[in-house]
């Protein structure tokens, strides 16, 4: 069983509240549904869809939006301050996503809570990419998907190229944590048209 242990200093965002300093799993493992493991595939346009995924899955759906900048929300549902941030990552799939940005959910919630990622999904209205890390909350997310504070929400972004540019997470030690709005700042500068 996963436990989050959220720090309990609490700091606000001007464009968005986000509760604690980040979710650590704790405990448990588990293994995913045999056959879990679904092809790299689109999602159908205006549905909510979960894939069980490994790096391989996450390189093949990075590649699939090349071309496009890309932000990536590292959430789970068992994790206070990621579920009151997600609204915000939606907000902005929904107005950047006819500019061209590409926006990839990645749950580590347990493979065998799939459902119940999928009905939080459904209400959030995520229509993008959403996948769900094979390994759960356990380390191996953490190694596979290069999340080295260990916490989460975490979010990385991309550049057109597929380069990793960027990486907002949550520090305990820092004076300032990140918002909403360097989150977005940063999204609308890789939307802008490259200069020649």
């Amino acid at each position: 069983m996963l436990r989050c242990r959220c720090s309990a200093l609490r700091w606000v965002m001007s464009a968005a509240l986000i509760a604690g300093l980040g979710c650590q799993p704790g405990g448990g493992q588990s293994s995913p549904p045999a056959g879990s493991d679904q092809a790299s595939g689109d999602t159908p346009a205006g549905q909510v869809t979960v894939r069980i995924a490994d790096r391989q899955v996450y390189e093949g759906v990075l590649a699939k939006h090349r071309g496009k900048p890309i932000l990536v929300d590292f959430w789970s549902t068992w994790c206070v301050p990621c579920t009151e941030q997600f609204p915000h990552t939606v907000q902005l799939h929904t107005k950047y996503a006819a500019s061209g940005l590409a926006v990839i959910s990645v749950s580590l919630d347990e493979p065998t809570d799939e459902q119940r990622v999928e009905t939080f999904l459904e209400k959030q209205g995520a229509t993008f990419d959403n996948l769900l890390s094979k390994w759960g909350g356990d380390d191996p997310s953490f190694e596979n998907f290069d999340i080295r504070t260990g916490t989460i929400p975490h979010y990385k972004l991309y550049d057109r190229d597929g380069k990793l540019v960027e990486t907002f997470t949550v520090d305990p030690a820092a004076d300032k944590q990140f918002t909403a709005a360097d989150i977005e700042r940063s999204v609308r500068k890789l939307l802008q048209p490259a200069s020649s």
